[in-house]
């Protein structure tokens, strides 16, 4: 039986987890062809040696958690609501594969990996789909299944990579939260859709990031879409996850992201536009991105995991501390993660009409968001567990104020 201390963001959630909540992250593909059952069960287990790390159950101890690797094949399941919270134990791996259709979707935990980790597993999952239906596949870019796991792929890449730092990353305002009602085990998927070469020229003409150009919409659509907003002394903050593999040239397929925040004070700037809001916020992450800030980040998150008392204290007490602090300062108004481009292999994409990438609601976010690139238009996908999607049209209305043809898709 193989086992794996919890990495850093594993740490935090598998603390946060419960079995009504835990965080649940997407990767689909939307196929030319309606997904069969029995070869997506096929690929799946084939994939189970070359990627131990995400077939793996949460144990709880009295004073620690592991993720066990007990040899358990993952769920294949046939349609269901989008980004379920998994069952959690040992005998209950938190990966999952999904066929509805044309969509081939993989689900996995958070607290087993985080989105760069699972794009390599959802291709070589689709790879081996493909491969296993009669297609030829070119697995020069993908994960090889007949080499075992590097070492460098199974490490904490956060305790690699932590060294103490003079000063810790301050600590981000208490946010403007957006309360909605949520709906009993409701959750629903909506995509704005918006063409690349459109995107991009507005973004060229505004001197700013796609990152930047989006989350200045998002913060207008909060703004306009609630009095509350517009008169809070709290910001509108806008929480974006950074993957940093490419800052430290690494190959990890468990978690390896930090997240920062950008934020907008809405009492200080009455009747704002989006030029507003992005004249705020513009540059700010590439300020907040600095090698010297990433390990700082990576300082001052991974020192409390390093902390003695985090093995010493008992398990249903850390878990109510880290609840709380989660509740009080760990999430902002939203989340808005951009994956930039989603790239395949021709190989693959010749079989490909669509892709999505979406991650479940937290204890208190209504909504959550993440945008990529795929092929010719960029999806920003929204997770709701609330039936009130006001605020999605309000950023769908900003931006074809902003001469984008945005265009909203309703998913199961």
């Amino acid at each position: 039986m193989q086992t794996f201390s919890p990495d850093l963001a594993g740490f935090m959630f598998s603390n946060l987890s419960s079995k009504r909540s835990n965080e649940a992250c997407r990767i689909a593909f939307l196929l030319h062809q309606p997904v069969q059952a029995a070869p997506l069960r096929h690929a799946f287990d084939d994939l189970r040696p070359r990627f131990p790390s995400f077939f793996v159950g949460l144990q709880r101890k009295m004073f620690s958690n592991q993720l066990v690797n007990a040899g358990h094949s993952g769920e294949v399941l046939p349609p269901q609501r989008e980004c379920l919270p998994f069952k959690l134990g040992a005998k209950h791996p938190l990966v999952r594969a999904i066929y509805d259709g044309n969509w081939l979707a993989f689900e996995f935990a958070h607290i087993v990996a985080d989105g760069g980790a699972g794009m390599v597993f959802a291709k070589t999952l689709l790879a081996r789909y493909l491969e296993l239906c009669g297609h030829t596949v070119d697995w020069t870019d993908l994960a090889k299944l007949n080499e075992p796991p590097t070492e460098e792929e199974l490490r904490d890449d956060y305790k690699q990579n932590y060294r103490k730092c003079a000063s810790k990353t301050p600590q981000p305002p208490m946010p403007f939260h957006y309360y909605a009602r949520k709906g009993k085990r409701f959750l629903r998927v909506t995509t704005i859709q918006l063409q690349l070469p459109q995107l991009l020229a507005a973004v060229k003409a505004a001197e700013c990031t796609v990152t930047e150009y989006l989350v200045a919409a998002y913060m207008l659509a909060f703004y306009r879409n609630s009095l509350r907003a517009q008169i809070s002394y709290r910001p509108i903050r806008i929480t974006i996850p950074v993957s940093l593999r490419k800052y430290y040239n690494s190959t990890s397929l468990r978690n390896f992201s930090l997240v920062t925040d950008l934020c907008f004070y809405p009492r200080k700037n009455p009747n704002a536009t989006h030029e507003d809001i992005l004249d705020e916020i513009r540059g700010k992450l590439a300020t907040l991105t600095t090698p010297e800030n990433i390990d700082r980040m990576i300082y001052t998150n991974q020192s409390m995991r390093e902390m003695p008392l985090a093995n010493v204290v008992p398990n249903a007490v850390l878990r109510l501390g880290v609840r709380v602090g989660y509740m009080l300062v760990g999430e902002g108004t939203s989340s808005l993660s951009n994956l930039g481009t989603f790239t395949l292999p021709p190989s693959l994409a010749t079989h490909v009409q669509d892709t999505q990438v979406a991650v479940s609601n937290s204890r208190r976010a209504a909504l959550q968001t993440i945008a990529h690139t795929y092929q010719n238009h960029h999806n920003i996908i929204f997770t709701r567990s609330t039936r009130d999607k006001s605020v999605i049209l309000a950023m769908a209305k900003v931006l074809q104020e902003l001469g984008l043809d945005a265009q909203v898709l309703e998913h199961r």
